[in-house]
C-alpha cells in the first residue's frame, strides 16, 4: 500500500509539473511586468518565446565564426539600400541593414528570431479567436518544433521574413470576416500592409492571395465583403505600396522570375510525378517533430468544436498555396525546391492543432514535457556546437571559417601594395561578402563579376578606384568569371593565397589585386 501510495503522489505530481514551472515563471517573471492578468496560455507562450529567442540568439551569436550565406548576401545588399535585387525582393535586404546598424550581427540573429516568435503569436492569436487559447498556444508550440522555425532560422532569409507576414495576413483576414461590417479600419489596414510586406519579403506571395482569397469565399460573411468598398480600397492600397517594386521588375527584366526558374529543375518524365511527392513529404517531415511530441503526451484526433466554417477556413489556408505551388510545378515543368514551402506551411501548425485534443487535456503530458524541454534546448546547442566542432574537420560549415582571420590576411596584403582601403570585392556571393562584412569599411560588392547582378557598380567605378579579387579554387588560375566585358583585370598588381578547407577539399583563399587604371 505504501508503494501504490508513492507511486499514484508521483505521477499527481508530475501531472502538476507544467503548472509548477508556469507557477514559477509567474512568480519570477510575471508578477514583476504588466502581465499578471494574462491567462496560463497566454503566460505559457511569452515564456517559450521568450527562451526560443534566447536559445537561437545565441547560439549562433557564440557558434559562428562567420555568418551564413544569405546573411552575408544581405550584409553587402543591405548597404546599397536597393529596391530590387536579382534574387528577391529588398525587405530582408533592409531588416539586414536596419539589424546590423543596431547591434552588429546578433541583432541579425535577433531579428531572425523575432519573425519566428511573431509568426507563432499570429498562429497564437488565430487559434485562439478560431477555437480557444489551448488550440492557439498548441498551434504555436507546434511551429516553435517544427523545422522551419529551428536550424535554418539563423540564416536570415526570404523565406522567415517572409512567415509573420502570410501568419498576420490569415489572422487579419479572419477577424475581418468574423465581425464583418464592424471591423475596424486597424484591420483592413493590417490586412493590405501584411500582404504587401509579403510582396517585399518574397515574390511567392501569390500563393498567399490565392489561399486567402479561396479561404474568403468559404465563409459566407468572407463573400460578404465583396459586397463592401473597404475590400476594394485595401486592394488599391496594396498596389500601391507594392508599385515601386513592380515597376523596378519590368526595368530591371524581370531578373528575380528569371532566377527562381534557373533554380527550378525541369521535370522530365517520372519527375513530374516525384517532384511534387518530394516536395509534399519534406514539407511533412519539417513537422514530424512537434508530431512524435503530441503522440507521446497522448494527442489523439479531435476537432476542437471547430464548425466546418472554421475548419474550411483553416483548411484553405493551409493546403491551397501549398496545392497551387504544386499546381504551378506541374503546369510549368519546373521542379519545387523543399524550402520553398517554409513559408506557405506555416499554417500546417494550425490545422495539426485544430484536429488534436486540448494540450492539458493529454493523458501523458508530464511524460512528454521533459523531453520537449530537452530537445527544446537541444537544438540550438547543437547547430552552435556543430559549427564549433566542424572548424577542426576536413568539412567545416560555411559559419565556421575564420573571417575575421581570413580579411585580415587579405587586407594587410592590400596596405602592402596600396595606400588606400578596398572600396570594391569582386569574386562568389560568400567570399566576396565574407571579405566585406568582416572589413572595417563599406566595400560594395561585384557578385561574379556580373554588372546585372550588382547595378550599383559601374566599370568607371573600377577603373577609378581598383578593385580587390577573391575567389576559391584548388589552384592559382584566374575564374573566368571575372574577365568582366570591358575591363582589362590583369595583370594584376599583387596576388596571395591562404589554405582553408571545403566540402572535404583542401583548397585555397585566393585574392587579387587590382590597380585603378591610371590615365
Amino acid at each position: 500500500m505504501i508503494l501504490l501510495s508513492y507511486v499514484e503522489s508521483t505521477r499527481c505530481s508530475n501531472l502538476n509539473l507544467a503548472a509548477f514551472i508556469l507557477d514559477t515563471a509567474s512568480k519570477l517573471i510575471f508578477e514583476r511586468l504588466p502581465l499578471r492578468h494574462l491567462g496560463r496560455d497566454e503566460k505559457w507562450f511569452i515564456l517559450i518565446a521568450a527562451l526560443h529567442f534566447v536559445l537561437w540568439t545565441a547560439a549562433p551569436s557564440l557558434g559562428f565564426s562567420s555568418p551564413p550565406l544569405d546573411v552575408i548576401e544581405n550584409r553587402f545588399w543591405g548597404n546599397e539600400w536597393l529596391i530590387g535585387t536579382y534574387k528577391h525582393p529588398p525587405l530582408q535586404a533592409w531588416a539586414t541593414q536596419i539589424s546590423w546598424q543596431f547591434g552588429g550581427v546578433s541583432a541579425i540573429y535577433a531579428m531572425s528570431q523575432i519573425c519566428v516568435i511573431a509568426t507563432a503569436a499570429a498562429l497564437f492569436l488565430l487559434g485562439r479567436d478560431i477555437s480557444n487559447p489551448q488550440t492557439g498556444l498548441l498551434a504555436a508550440g507546434i511551429y516553435f518544433f517544427c523545422y522551419y522555425a529551428t536550424i535554418p532560422t539563423p540564416e536570415f532569409n526570404a523565406n522567415i521574413v517572409s512567415a509573420p507576414f502570410w501568419a498576420f495576413s490569415g489572422y487579419f483576414l479572419w477577424r475581418l470576416i468574423n465581425q464583418g461590417g464592424t471591423a475596424g479600419l486597424g484591420f483592413w489596414l493590417g490586412l493590405s500592409l501584411s500582404v504587401a510586406l509579403a510582396f517585399y519579403a518574397k515574390y511567392s506571395v501569390l500563393f498567399l492571395v490565392i489561399g486567402l482569397l479561396l479561404a474568403t469565399l468559404t465563409q459566407p460573411k468572407g463573400r460578404a465583403l465583396f459586397k463592401s468598398f473597404k475590400i476594394y480600397a485595401a486592394a488599391i492600397l496594396t498596389m500601391a505600396l507594392c508599385m515601386p517594386n513592380i515597376i523596378w521588375l519590368f526595368t530591371n527584366d524581370l531578373q528575380p522570375l528569371i532566377y527562381a526558374a534557373s533554380r527550378a529543375k525541369p521535370l522530365v518524365g517520372l519527375s513530374n510525378l516525384t517532384s511534387p511527392l518530394n516536395f509534399v513529404i519534406n514539407v511533412g517531415l519539417a513537422f514530424v517533430l512537434p508530431t512524435l511530441l503530441l503522440l507521446l503526451a497522448g494527442g489523439k484526433f479531435a476537432n476542437n468544436n471547430i464548425d466546418q466554417h472554421k475548419s474550411r477556413f483553416i483548411n484553405c489556408l493551409a493546403f491551397i498555396p501549398l496545392l497551387a505551388m504544386i499546381f504551378m510545378s506541374v503546369v510549368s515543368g519546373t521542379g519545387l525546391k523543399s524550402m520553398w514551402g517554409a513559408t506557405a506551411a506555416v499554417w500546417v501548425a494550425l490545422f495539426i492543432a485544430i484536429h488534436s485534443s486540448s494540450i492539458w487535456q493529454m493523458p501523458h503530458l508530464s511524460r512528454a514535457l521533459p523531453l520537449a524541454a530537452f530537445v527544446f534546448f537541444l537544438m540550438p546547442v547543437a547547430v552552435g556546437s556543430y559549427s564549433i566542432y566542424s572548424a577542426g574537420t576536413a568539412w567545416p560549415q560555411r559559419t565556421a571559417w575564420p573571417g575575421t582571420k581570413i580579411t585580415s590576411t587579405v587586407l594587410n596584403s592590400w596596405k602592402t601594395h596600396r595606400g588606400d582601403v578596398p572600396k570594391i570585392i569582386i569574386g562568389p556571393t560568400f567570399e566576396a561578402g565574407l571579405i566585406a562584412h568582416f572589413l572595417p569599411h563599406n566595400a560594395s560588392v561585384l557578385t561574379d563579376g556580373s554588372f546585372a547582378k550588382s547595378p550599383w557598380i559601374t566599370p568607371k567605378m573600377i577603373n577609378d578606384n581598383g578593385a580587390l579579387l577573391v575567389w576559391t579554387s584548388a589552384d592559382v588560375l584566374h575564374p573566368s568569371p571575372y574577365k568582366v566585358a570591358g575591363i582589362e583585370m590583369t595583370p594584376f598588381e599583387a596576388e596571395g593565397k591562404t589554405p582553408i578547407f571545403h566540402k572535404g577539399k583542401s583548397m585555397f583563399f585566393h585574392w587579387a589585386i587590382l590597380a585603378p587604371k591610371r590615365k
